[in-house]
């Protein structure tokens, strides 16, 4: 799903230029470990949550457009799908529940 979303995005979003790695996908995975502390509410997710932006918050910086030769938009696109991601399995887990 991260790959799918954050993949269209970068589509969407990207620059003319050659995009290549897995960092949208490693911003994916960010963005989805602290999406899901938000989501869940639950101690353990919270908790991991907020390891993850203690030691890699400084990640955030890379979804900004600082240089030309890096791929923010990957970056962004892979954040924001790892965000929905979190959403979507929050709601998925709920509607089970049901």
């Amino acid at each position: 799903m991260i790959v799918f979303l954050g993949g269209l995005g970068v589509w969407l979003i990207g620059r003319p230029a050659i995009h290549v790695g897995a960092s949208g996908l490693v911003f994916g995975y960010f963005g989805y470990l602290v999406a899901s502390g938000w989501y869940d509410r639950k101690v353990s997710s919270v908790l991991i949550s907020i390891v993850v932006i203690i030691f890699y918050g400084g990640m955030l910086f890379g979804a900004l457009p600082t240089t030309g030769f890096i791929s923010w938009e990957a970056h962004l696109s892979g954040l924001i799908a790892g965000i929905i991601a979190a959403r979507l399995m929050r709601q998925s887990k709920v509607n089970q529940k049901k």
